[in-house]
């Protein structure tokens, strides 16, 4: 299982999918590794709990970390975003697709994250949040857009919560237009 192979790992070790997952609760990644999907899809067709417990497909709590080659898709799924990253600096996804979620597809909360081709698709709050969140230390939270990123979503592609924090979104290819809403 993968928390099997994340309690196996140790920093700077690649998991590597070798099918599709369906998962009754979220990954957490505590480790400096890299999860690499291989193309693969992780499912996440469960309800979150109270008070932001089991609230993500994927939760990254460590520096350092890489995921790539993957699909995360919350089809079913209820209170869920699909990954959420808090607190933590040098996160990278890389070719990820994150889709179908009850809620954000990415949050990035007092993080440092590079997305390089990143997809979103018919997540229920939008694409990717950039903002401080509620856990503390809260700090700043930044978020580069490399590569080509697509997205299919009714609410925003990328949004800010409150732009009079220390909140920024680097958009290298200039794919984005925005609207500062206070």
């Amino acid at each position: 299982t993968i928390p099997d192979a994340m309690n196996a790992a140790n920093d700077s070790d690649t998991i590597m999918l070798g099918a599709d997952i369906t998962l009754g609760s979220q990954i957490v990644i505590n480790k400096i590794i890299t999860l690499d999907g291989a193309g693969h899809t992780l499912f996440a067709p469960f309800a979150g709990g109270p008070g932001n417990v089991n609230n993500s497909a994927i939760n990254v709590n460590s520096s350092g970390v890489t995921i790539e080659n993957l699909t995360v898709d919350g089809t079913g799924s209820t209170g869920i975003h699909g990954i959420n990253i808090y607190n933590v600096t040098d996160i990278n996804l890389n070719n990820v697709t994150v889709s179908n979620n009850s809620k954000a597809g990415v949050t990035v909360a007092s993080s440092a994250v590079t997305v390089n081709n990143i997809s979103t698709l018919d997540n229920a709050w939008g694409g990717i949040n950039v903002d401080l969140g509620s856990q503390l230390p809260l700090s700043s939270s930044s978020l580069t857009v490399n590569g080509v990123s697509n997205h299919s979503e009714v609410n925003a592609d990328i949004w800010i919560d409150d732009i009079t924090k220390d909140v920024s979104v680097v958009d290298t290819n200039s794919q984005y237009s925005h609207t500062d809403t206070g």
